[in-house]
């Protein structure tokens, strides 16, 4: 029995020996994070303060972890009251009195959490005197209450306020109905854009103000909130400092008015979600001198009536001698059923053509897009494919014919824009000014030995043709030595690896 209880004991102080070496390891790992300067340690936390959750819509307050780690890292986020400043609306009253405790004078962000939630929890902060600390905001208002809380919002002094989210959705949680759409905007909501008023002195309480986003819910647009609608784009003229408007889910009735006519001198990006294609043509009288990006999604159909309507957006523009350039124009869809978007960037002639699709019928759509773009040729092409057959490739491609960079990606097949048949991959040859190709395959290597022969093949037709790639890149895509050297005769190779995202969507 002793000799089991001597042998427990070493056991024991064996495993304490070994635990001391790993907590040694740990802190020698450690070391630099922890010399790093508290100036580039509290720029890090401030990072993190941003950070969303990427399993709830709760922010996660990485913060509170980053200050448990040492005294040292503790002492550091303590001492920078605006990396506590992030506050979600789904936040429990004693975690947001912390962070309104630890945030001192510091600039507040406020989130909506829950895409149900009310302003139950955030309401305090919506009324001086933290109104003068509010940096960003993003709330529901469904209810009678949340549209008195926005109302002494908007007339309280708000002088660092840069950016505005208001989603005008009931809240099921509180009504315990259930909304549909099509379903009549509820009376305050149009109170509350009846706020955005001329009466309203955007130049007082918003004169920071540069990004404004609403979010119209389920609703049809009937004649009474379109012309609140219209109050706030007439308000917005008076904002200087505002860059970037944001209208969701606009369903806009019959019996609306047929356009609006405002003239947003400084606005930089427009963005609309529409719930019907048709519904652009109201916009056709927005003048924006200074756009560089543009976009409009349709959330609730096809791409084909989309692009049907497209045509007359582009009055909006400005005229290519004006300075600046159109920057970026998307047209794209958001729904789950499809899955097409066109990417026009026009920084400078030539611009950047990106296109991505998931539909065989969305494309044709997309050609008889390209009838309308500006006049300036693309430069590079960006494909994200799906089941689309090299037919339609080389139906897109045709008309292109100053690109000279090309960037493939596929969601299922990365081969489906090289042709089928064994012979010259003619989708390629359709770009006669192509020199640079990029290819993003989606599961890499599971498809190497059917892109390969078929790469050479298309290389060796270029070069026939005096027409030849300087330049290949494979993204996560490994080659054995004897293949590199095979490709390697015929292109300049480049590999890499990691992230997609940065490539297919530029």
């Amino acid at each position: 029995m002793l000799q089991t209880l001597n042998d427990v004991e070493e056991e024991i102080s064996r495993m304490e020996n070994e635990l001391l070496r790993l907590k040694g390891l740990r802190n020698d790992r450690f070391l630099a994070i922890s010399n790093l300067p508290p100036e580039i340690l509290s720029l890090i936390f401030e990072h993190l303060s941003l950070l969303r959750s990427p399993h709830s819509s709760r922010n996660y307050h990485a913060c509170f972890a980053a200050s448990q780690v040492c005294r040292s890292w503790r002492s550091i986020a303590l001492n920078t009251p605006r990396i506590w400043g992030v506050i979600c609306n789904d936040f429990s009253e004693r975690w947001m009195n912390l962070l309104l405790k630890r945030s001192r004078s510091a600039p507040l962000i406020i989130r909506r959490g829950n895409m149900h939630n009310s302003l139950q929890m955030t309401a305090a902060l919506l009324a001086p005197p933290y109104t003068e600390r509010l940096k960003e905001i993003d709330v529901n208002v469904g209810t009678e209450q949340d549209h008195e809380h926005v109302t002494r919002l908007l007339n309280s002094p708000t002088p660092l306020l840069t950016m505005l989210s208001i989603c005008l959705f009931p809240s099921p949680s509180v009504s315990g109905k259930t909304y549909y759409l099509g379903n009549k905007a509820t009376r305050c909501n149009i109170e509350v854009l009846l706020l955005f008023n001329c009466s309203v002195d955007f130049d007082s309480p918003f004169s920071q103000l540069q990004e404004l986003v609403i979010h119209f819910g389920l609703f049809h647009m009937d004649a009474a909130m379109f012309l609140s609608v219209r109050r706030l784009l007439v308000a917005l003229q008076c904002t200087p400092k505002l860059r970037s408007l944001y209208l969701s889910h606009v369903l806009i009735a019959d019996t609306t008015p047929s356009n609006l006519v405002v003239h947003l001198p400084h606005l930089t990006h427009f963005r609309l979600t529409t719930m019907h294609a048709s519904n652009l043509s109201v916009f056709n009288n927005m003048v924006m001198p200074s756009l560089t990006t543009v976009q409009i999604c349709d959330c609730a159909i096809g791409a084909g009536p989309l692009v049907a309507n497209i045509a007359p957006v582009f009055a909006v523009l400005p005229p290519a001698s004006t300075s600046p350039w159109l920057a970026k124009l998307i047209v794209g869809i958001e729904g789950v059923q499809y899955s097409a978007t066109l990417k026009v960037g026009v920084a400078s002639p030539p611009f950047e053509l990106d296109i991505e699709f998931g539909h065989r019928g969305d494309l044709r759509h997309i050609l008889d897009l390209c009838v309308h773009l500006p006049s300036s040729q693309p430069r590079v092409l960006s494909l994200t494919c799906g089941a689309v057959s090299s037919e339609y490739i080389k139906g897109l491609c045709r008309p292109l014919v100053s690109v000279d960079e090309l960037h493939v990606s596929a969601v299922s097949d990365a081969l489906l824009v090289l042709d089928d048949t064994p012979n010259v991959p003619t989708p390629f040859l359709s770009l006669p000014a192509l020199r640079h190709i990029v290819l993003i395959p989606e599961l890499g290597i599971k498809y190497k030995s059917r892109m390969l022969p078929r790469f050479r093949r298309m290389l060796q037709a270029r070069k026939h043709v005096n027409a030849p790639i300087e330049h290949l890149k494979l993204v996560n895509v490994e080659l054995t030595p004897k293949e590199k050297e095979a490709l390697a005769k015929l292109v300049d190779l480049e590999f890499q690896f990691g992230s997609t995202s940065e490539y297919t969507f530029r």
